[in-house]
């Protein structure tokens, strides 16, 4: 909210606010790990390097493993409903 109040500020002072300067100068970079995580995340690769590297040649079946977590992992927004109907039925026992 402060944010949005200082930009206001900025424009009645005559003062364009960094957050409305659209020029190519002015951009910042994309973090490319960010916009990949949509499509990286439901992958065993994914979760293989939540592990520490060695754990990739020392435990049988880890590929395994990490196939079935990437078959059943959620959506992020899977996970906060989950996380929310669990409060809800708290709330209401």
């Amino acid at each position: 909210m402060s944010n949005f109040y200082n930009i206001v500020q900025q424009l009645k002072k005559g003062q364009l606010p960094n957050e409305l300067k659209y020029s190519e100068q002015e951009r910042e970079e994309i973090d490319w790990a960010k916009v990949q995580y949509n499509s990286f995340y439901k992958t065993p690769e994914y979760f293989a390097s939540k592990f520490p590297p060695e754990w990739s040649g020392n435990f049988p079946a880890f590929e395994k493993i990490c196939e079935v977590m990437a078959a059943n992992t959620k959506t992020p927004l899977e996970e906060i409903e989950e996380r929310q109907a669990i409060k809800k039925e708290e709330l209401t026992n």
